[in-house]
């Protein structure tokens, strides 16, 4: 959770971004012919800034360049980028206003910025999102958001993507 940039609930784990490994490693993709990788880029809210409310209201400047370098690096290497943005977050299904704040202070300024670059293969907008679903189509609990909760957050998610950069 904290290799682009710092975890928020962790801060003692630092940050582990190597821009001189990550260039090594997707050379080595390329060479063996990997055209798009899939990176994480705010697991655990890698990177974001919360406050007290558990509210997204930034992402770090070391976040904001270790992305930068990493988008060049795989220019650099002839990759693309397929960018998973978080592990499931139920509490993002269940409250709008919170998944909200992460879409309008940290997502879309990252779109804004990388509008348009091909380096950007394709945006996850939450990885297995059936795991923070309740029941037995979702995580088989009690605990979790419910479907239409789930389909409204990619539909809200998806729709200002799209809005922000329709390529």
């Amino acid at each position: 959770n904290n290799w682009l940039g710092l975890d928020p609930t962790e801060p003692s784990y630092g940050i582990n971004y190597n821009s001189g490994d990550l260039n090594s490693y997707m050379a080595n993709m390329h060479n063996m012919g990997i055209a798009v990788l899939r990176v994480w880029i705010n697991e655990g809210d890698m990177g974001d800034v919360i406050n007290g409310s558990d509210y997204v209201t930034g992402v770090t400047s070391q976040f904001t360049a270790n992305f930068a370098n990493m988008v060049q690096l795989a220019a650099n290497n002839g990759i693309q980028l397929y960018v998973t943005l978080n592990n499931g977050r139920a509490d993002w299904l269940e409250n709008p206003a919170q998944a909200a704040s992460y879409l309008t202070n940290a997502l879309i300024p990252l779109i804004n910025t990388y509008k348009g670059n091909t380096n950007i293969f394709a945006i996850d907008l939450m990885n297995e999102i059936d795991g923070v679903v309740q029941g037995p189509l979702g995580n088989y609990t009690t605990t979790g958001g419910t479907w239409p909760q789930a389909q409204a957050y990619i539909s809200t998610f998806a729709a200002a993507v799209h809005s922000a950069d329709p390529t």
